[in-house]
């Protein structure tokens, strides 16, 4: 006892010493991660008990929200019940009521708290910083701008004329209830198969509910109410019953649901109706919530009329399938003008669906400025299905195999990637189970053992045979795993069906669906004008339309013509002061025959090139692969580079550990760039290459190999050319530069910081992820690109890891504005005096927090540099909406360039917003389908440019990507700061490195950063991502 005493005294006192040693160290800024010495654990496999720590760490998470609740709900309830219980309740049911009220908010509550978080960690940091927030006012609304040649323009843009009238809205909840449980249908889902389900039970209910009380209750005309097939019921009259209760609950019985196999077995379903708060107020056509000040959004109109222009297609289950608030499918597509080629089967159990997007947004309309009109624009939208059959025929139609083959683990590992998170139903017993597929396992029903819960152990295949009397005709085949009541369950495919309704997720298609699709998808502008009536027509948004007459809402029968003009594009200037016109039709320039030196040529010493090849029966044998490299150099030579004989060139086989190795090498004999051309059959080894780039600060460029192939054997120069742009850029040249045609205004000056930001978001996590309360384990990656270096047009960047799933930039930018103003002194020789941002992909629900937080980081960003009076111009653009503007006439005849927009086409007035600052603009031309125009919008602009210097300004860095001689869609920072966040994606990916994790289960974004991003690197000054 006395050993053991002694022993507790000296761990107690080493205890002390240790915590005494740290408190010194953290006085001292010692004790930070940074100055530690970094401890990688060993690899090893997880075991039970780190799941089970997993699950112990979620509940002990999940209890304390609870008790949190359990608390509330007891005050609420007794303020409640103190205020007394109306008469028709009995205590019992006014309680059930309260707190069912109660959890709905709670779980709202719950989705909202990451948005809290981020709100409170920001404010956190501007306390720390001494920031204050800034009000959240959008840019000055500038007139339209002048410059250019005027043409006539159409667009899938529709008015809607309304009146001063009011309307009422109302909470609904679907109650199922069978037994002494409670099933609430009106629960959201981010699945498509759930919530479709989830929506037609609403639906049912509702269309039951009203013909049996419509007139006693709801006390107006059915095309009087617009129900949303969720939780959400609009109406032009108030219903007296909820005037002065706080809710009402209307029953189908158990006689009245039969014969309706939706509903199944159930004892009665409940439609519960709450009348919003009464400071709710919405009136038709009032549209004075319209203005720059955005501390106070209101959303309530758009949410309505998006909501009213949808109750066709919700309420004809037989013709739509219907997403969201304004994405349906067409379920009988020839109905509606469309041909089986618009619907293509796509292999693999996947199909092609066509629909539409419709979107309400607020436009000035066409009387331009000063006005305000709500509008509804609907596009054509296609989308791929999984198609509804037994999951083993599709797993047959992925992987080609019978009922006696077993399959291989590269087999295997292709069911796995296209069934994940895919929904099916079981068919082998009376109660059908529905569940996502978790993963597929190699096992099969022959192989898979259990405990049959008499000691002994069974196969499956037995089990079924047993349990089911089914004989398994496929007991070789892959078994599904699924998570069910938090077991792991194995299940043979072919007791599974495929749930129908569901779409492809990313994850699930592969490269050759994803062709077909755009192939299919590409539909040149006089037939995407015709699709778009039709679906006009399919969503019956006409002046007929029994919905929009009840609310008074008339929609115009044509498109909103627009007025609009086409810019001049920019010179291009290359070395020994060359310059090259651009096409005005087609954005680009051609090469004459004695082609001009690149502005800024590179000098190319000691560099290796390679073919990574999968067979001998590759097209490039060593005589080709002699002259790619003659042509390459020649090619180089002849742009102004001074380009050495290779000092390495081998043909190498697809393994990735050599072509990492042989990089390695590169870097220790100062070779500093290698060139590739890998086999088209290979397509796992471009991410390994990058990785080792970023590794081994070796710079590497990769061909595909049917390319290089057509250089030598069919003389594509053009290819070449191209390629040869890319490796001048890449090496840290510059290959021309943009000059405006405009005496009286410089667009691009010295003095100017152009920067892009762009993301890169992880896939969804899927519904077991999700139940699991598992932290995400891929993260976002911000991409971000500068003109940061000596020469305006030569622009760098590089990526940024964060929390997945965030599209704020708030917990980077101050460090990315600081490190670019700071690389533009040490460059130019002085701060910019005025930056312009590009900010790409933000929604206009993110403008406020853009706004309050990101615009003050940037001010704080540029008063610690020391340029405090940088003025700074945001500018969001934003390429995923559906407005789409065509020609006014269209020759159905011409080539689809011919039928578009040309590049250059400005629309800043009519189709834009009454307030924001804003304009369309198409820079690039599109070779096929229809133009997608980019629209951007000024958050803030404190250097006053006008609309004609903001669009100049947009359309000739389009043309500042450097490595074809054409415009892109987007300015150049935008578009190489969207090619960062690609490579960050993939070089995460590509790591395989046992990340650190921080106590919230989050991943260690700074670490990632720091091992992955560019900006501490030897390649930081050089454009890899060319």
């Amino acid at each position: 006892m006395g050993y053991e005493e002694s022993k507790r005294g000296s761990i107690n006192r080493h205890e002390r010493n240790v915590l005494s040693r740290v408190a010194e160290l953290r006085r001292e800024g010692l004790w930070a991660l940074s100055r530690l010495p970094m401890c990688v654990n060993p690899p090893r496999n997880r075991t039970t008990w780190d799941y089970m720590l997993d699950e112990a760490v979620w509940m002990a998470v999940d209890f304390k929200c609870e008790r949190i609740w359990k608390v509330r709900v007891a005050r609420s309830s007794a303020n409640a019940k103190c205020r007394g219980v109306p008469p028709e309740f009995s205590l019992l049911r006014f309680f059930v009521s309260h707190f069912f009220v109660l959890s709905m908010e709670f779980q709202a509550g719950v989705e909202r708290r990451p948005v809290t978080r981020i709100v409170e960690d920001v404010e956190s940091l501007f306390k720390e910083l001494n920031i204050k927030p800034d009000e959240p006012v959008m840019a000055e609304k500038k007139p339209p701008g002048s410059s250019g040649r005027r043409i006539e323009l159409q667009s899938n843009i529709y008015g809607l004329s309304m009146k001063d009238i009011p309307v009422y809205r109302y909470d609904v909840n679907v109650i199922a209830r069978i037994r002494d449980r409670e099933v609430l249908f009106t629960k959201r889902s981010k699945e498509d198969a759930v919530a479709t389900e989830r929506k037609d039970k609403c639906r049912d209910a509702f269309v039951r509910i009203v013909e049996k009380f419509g007139s006693s209750f709801f006390k107006q005309p059915r095309h009087a109410l617009y129900y949303d097939c969720q939780s959400i019921l609009y109406a032009m009259q108030p219903i007296p019953d909820l005037e002065d209760k706080s809710c009402h609950e209307l029953v189908l019985s158990k006689e009245e649901l039969a014969g309706h196999p939706i509903f199944g077995d159930l004892d009665n379903v409940a439609l519960e109706l709450k009348k919003v708060s009464d400071h709710f107020k919405l009136t038709l056509n009032k549209l004075d919530f319209l203005r720059t000040d955005l501390i106070e959004q209101d959303h309530s109109l758009q949410q309505f009329l998006e909501l009213l222009t949808s109750q066709h297609a919700l309420f004809t289950p037989s013709d739509h399938i219907c997403y969201g608030s304004g994405t349906s499918f067409l379920l009988n597509h020839k109905k509606y003008g469309f041909q089986d080629n618009d619907c293509p089967d796509l292999g693999e159990g996947k199909y092609l669906a066509v629909g539409s997007h419709k979107s309400v947004r607020f436009i000035e309309g066409p009387k331009g400025r000063a006005n305000a009109h709500a509008a509804v624009v609907v596009d054509t939208k296609k989308a791929a299905f999984h198609n509804p059959e037994c999951l083993i025929n599709k797993a047959m139609a992925i992987v080609n195999f019978n009922s006696d083959q077993k399959l291989r683990k590269t087999d295997v590992d292709r069911l796995k990637a296209q069934l994940k998170g895919v929904f099916v139903q079981t068919t082998h017993s009376k109660r059908p189970r529905v569940f996502p597929i978790a993963s597929v396992t190699e096992e099969t029903a022959v192989e898979k053992v259990f405990d049959d819960g008499q000691g002994g152990s069974i196969t499956l295949i037995e089990y079924f045979k047993l349990k089911y009397n089914i004989i398994l005709r496929y007991p070789n085949a892959p078994l599904i795993v699924v998570s069910e009541n938090r077991q792991t369950n194995y299940y043979p495919m072919e007791v599974c069906n495929v749930c129908d309704n569901q779409r492809v997720a990313l994850n699930q298609q592969t490269p050759l669906q994803i062709q077909k699709m755009i192939r299919s998808c590409a539909t040149p502008p006089a037939q995407r004008v015709r699709q778009n009536k039709e679906n006009m027509r399919a969503l019956e948004l006409n002046n007929e339309n029994g919905f929009l007459n009840e609310a008074q809402v008339g929609i115009s029968q044509q498109p909103l013509g627009l007025k609009g003009r086409i810019l001049d594009p920019p010179t291009i200037g290359y070395g020994k002061n060359v310059t090259m016109a651009v096409a005005r039709d087609k954005g680009s320039w051609r090469m004459d025959r004695q082609k001009p030196h690149f502005l800024y040529p590179v000098d190319v010493g000691l560099w290796a090139i390679y073919v990574i090849r999968a067979g001998q029966r590759d097209i490039l044998d060593e005589t080709k692969f002699r002259q790619f490299i003659g042509m390459y150099m020649q090619e180089c030579r002849s742009r102004g580079m001074t380009m050495a004989d290779p000092g390495d060139w081998d043909i190498l086989p697809a393994d990735a550990e050599q072509i990492q190795a042989r990089i390695q090498s590169a870097a220790n004999y100062g070779c500093y760039f290698i060139y590739f051309i890998t086999s088209d059959a290979v397509s796992d080894i471009h991410k390994v290459m990058k990785y080792a780039e970023r590794t081994y600060g070796v710079i590497t460029q990769d061909m595909r190999m049917s390319s290089a192939n057509d250089v030598v054997a069919k003389g594509k120069r053009q290819t070449l050319e191209n390629v040869v742009n890319k490796t001048n850029i890449k090496l840290g040249g510059i290959n021309y530069e943009m000059r405006i045609n405009n005496p009286g205004s410089e667009i691009l000056p010295k003095t100017r910081l152009f920067i892009g930001f762009a993301m890169s978001h992880p896939a969804p996590q899927t519904t077991h992820e999700r139940n699991k309360g598992i932290a995400p384990k891929s993260p976002s990656v911000i991409g971000f690109a500068a003109n940061m270096k000596t020469h305006p047009c030569d622009f760098v960047g590089d990526c940024v890891f964060q929390e997945p799933r965030r599209d704020e930039k708030i917990g980077v930018i101050r460090g990315v504005i600081l490190s670019a103003v700071n690389r533009f002194k040490n460059a130019r020789g002085f701060f910019p005096k005025d930056i312009v941002i590009y900010r790409n992909g933000s929604s206009e629900g993110q403008y406020p927090l853009i706004l309050k937080y990101e615009v003050p980081l940037i001010r704080s960003a540029l008063e610690e540099a020391g340029c405090a009076e940088t003025k700074v111009t945001v500018i969001v653009s934003q390429k995923m909406h559906n407005v789409r503007i065509a020609l006014s006439q269209i020759n159905e005849r011409d080539r689809a360039p011919d039928q578009n927009i040309k590049p250059g086409t400005v629309v800043d007035e009519g189709a834009v917003h009454p307030v924001y600052n804003e304009f369309y603009l198409n820079s690039h031309v599109s070779l096929q389908g229809s133009a997608k125009t980019p629209r951007y919008t000024v958050l803030r602009d404190e250097s006053g440019f006008d609309m004609d210097q903001l669009e100049a300004m947009t359309y000739a860095l389009s043309y500042g990507h450097q490595i074809v001689t054409l415009a892109t869609s987007l300015p150049a920072p935008a578009y190489i700061a969207s090619r960062y966040a690609d490579r960050g994606r993939n070089l995460y990916n590509a790591c395989g490195t046992q990340w650190n994790t921080m106590a919230d289960g989050q991943l260690d974004y700074n670490q990632i950063t720091a091992e992955l991003s560019y900006g501490v690197s030897e390649l930081a000054d050089y454009r890899v991502n060319a």
